[in-house]
């Protein structure tokens, strides 16, 4: 299997849709495991989310404007501005599919890959190494 790399420059609305998808899937497994029935943040609530991402996204992009990746079968490295980021697949504890991109999870947050920045081959690539690291995680589960 080949490597996969790729550049990507993360857009505000990528940025602020993908991290809301996680933040609100996160929020409703807090509720689930607190017996209480899942809830849809109130418009208030939503558009502080956005300010609150939006600034972020603008720190992030300042910090390390443009990500270059190369996936493979050893894990990730992403190298930016701001030095090498090298993950194996055994540090990934989880994976979620997003509208816009998939995100890998680290104990410390996540790397979100957007699906516009893979080429049909690299897409078939990309997927099948993570279920492969999916797998892993059920079975240790």
């Amino acid at each position: 299997m080949s490597d996969v790399t790729v550049r990507v420059e993360y857009t505000r609305a990528e940025y602020v849709s993908i991290v809301s998808e996680i933040a609100m899937a996160q929020l409703a497994c807090q509720r689930a495991a607190a017996g209480k029935p899942a809830k849809r943040p109130g418009i208030f609530s939503r558009g502080l989310m956005v300010v609150m991402l939006s600034a972020g996204f603008a720190y992030k992009k300042r910090k390390m404007p443009v990500c270059d990746f190369t996936i493979s079968a050893d894990g990730i490295e992403r190298i930016t501005r701001m030095g090498t980021l090298t993950m194996p697949w055994s540090a990934v504890v989880a994976i979620h599919r997003c509208a816009l991109g998939y995100v890998v999870m680290k104990k410390t947050g996540g790397i979100p890959l957007p699906y516009r920045c893979f080429s049909a081959e690299q897409a078939s690539t990309l997927a099948a190494l993570i279920e492969s690291r999916e797998r892993a995680l059920m079975a240790a589960a």
